[in-house]
């Protein structure tokens, strides 16, 4: 909860250290007495918290990259022409809908 009084918010530098003095086999509370924490479970939940991150980050979807292959994908000059004639029929068909309707110009 950011915002909360007296809520301590930790940099990347102790993060890194927390989960390095992890790897190194050093429990919880020898952690939480290294870094002047209250208790065990804040050094536990910030490992937590980082693993969490990174599976997300693992897990997350990059949508402007598939938008972008999407987007990229070529047509040749004639599929182009083709595709330009198609839309402006599309376009005129619709245009002729409107004024049929009596909403156009």
């Amino acid at each position: 909860m950011s915002g909360v009084k007296g809520m301590r918010h930790y940099g990347a530098q102790i993060i890194e250290s927390v989960l390095n003095l992890r790897e190194e086999g050093k429990s919880h509370r020898e952690i939480a007495e290294i870094f002047g924490l209250k208790s065990s479970d804040q050094s536990r939940e910030l490992c937590r918290r980082y693993k969490r991150r990174l599976l997300q980050m693992e897990q997350a979807p990059n949508v402007t990259s598939a938008r972008k292959r999407r987007v990229g994908l070529e047509l040749s000059g004639k599929q182009k022409e083709e595709k330009i004639r198609m839309l402006e029929l599309q376009v005129e068909l619709l245009r002729n809908f409107v004024k049929e309707i009596g909403r156009g110009r």
